[in-house]
């Protein structure tokens, strides 16, 4: 009975002291449970905290994407703009070009019109020198025909002089003289006409000699117009050609622009069309950034709600 007894006090501490082990085993669980449900409620904070970092960060690249966007947009706006600016150089250009050939068909026009007129007032020249030659040999049988007139009028005078001798010879023989003294008076009239005949052959003489020597001036003078007409035609000749280089030059240079501005042209298409495709792009990569935010979002409520529960614990 005693050793029963025994037995049972030796059962009782064994079963009490696997309590013990057994309640200390249970408190070591809900300490490490406590620890384990800290710790997981510590490591759920920090990552809400981070995923509202990440969804702060995502708002903010959004709205990076979004100004880059806009900037994009003005810088396509504005290569629009050079495109619509360049296309309207372009076509003043080309109306530049038109000019510059209508100006040169017309320097050429008005060169070949100065060279026609060089050739005529070179003809005139040619022309008033021989006229001045012919006037000097004129002037020079003027003054022959004077000479001429001179030596007339000289034997006028003697055959007057010698009729007015016959006549007082007539009258001296009387009555047979009668027949002489009329031809000597025929002759004495003769002479009288004749020297009035060399007078007005002299004066008109004369006034020849003054109209050909006044004509003579002149052309001297219509010379020297001519000669200052060939330079100034030839200055003028030359003027042209230059204008007609310098515009044959400004329709090179132009041509030269308009191949660059097409060239422009080309890259401003491409660059509108790149901008195009940037912006596509930046629409889906602000579509896949919201998609991402509103799951960030669902994220953020199930781990709020995950949280909820780790405290109840």
């Amino acid at each position: 009975m005693f050793w029963k007894k025994t037995d049972n006090v030796d059962e009782i501490n064994v079963l009490q002291a696997r309590i013990e082990e057994l309640e200390q085993q249970l408190i070591e669980k809900e300490r490490e449970k406590s620890e384990f449900s800290k710790a997981l409620y510590q490591e759920l904070v920090a990552t809400i905290n981070q995923h509202e970092v990440v969804n702060g960060q995502h708002g903010t690249l959004g709205t990076l994407l979004g100004e880059l966007n806009t900037c994009f947009n003005k810088v396509s706006e504005t290569t629009h703009t050079s495109r619509d600016l360049t296309n309207e150089m372009m076509t003043k250009g080309q109306t530049l070009i038109h000019s510059a050939e209508e100006m040169a068909k017309s320097s050429t026009e008005g060169k070949d019109a100065v060279y026609k007129l060089l050739v005529m007032i070179n003809k005139l020249g040619e022309q008033s020198q021989e006229t001045s030659v012919s006037m000097n040999n004129l002037s020079e049988r003027s003054k022959e025909i004077e000479q001429i007139v001179e030596v007339i009028n000289n034997i006028a005078a003697q055959t007057n002089l010698l009729a007015l001798n016959a006549s007082i010879e007539a009258a001296r023989a009387g009555e047979h003289g009668k027949g002489f003294a009329v031809v000597a008076n025929e002759v004495r009239k003769l002479a009288e006409s004749t020297a009035e005949s060399t007078k007005n052959i002299g004066n008109l003489t004369k006034k020849i000699q003054e109209e050909i020597e006044r004509a003579y001036d002149n052309t001297k003078d219509n010379i020297a117009l001519v000669y200052e007409g060939v330079e100034m035609s030839a200055d003028t000749n030359a003027k042209i050609e230059m204008i007609l280089h310098m515009t044959n030059n400004l329709k090179a240079d132009v041509e030269v622009v308009l191949r660059s501005m097409k060239e422009q042209e080309v890259c401003n298409e491409e660059a509108i069309n790149k901008f195009k495709e940037t912006e596509r792009v930046f629409d889906k990569a602000d579509e896949v950034i919201r998609h991402h935010v509103e799951e960030s979002e669902d994220v953020d409520m199930k781990l709020q709600h995950s949280l909820q529960k780790v405290t109840n614990v």
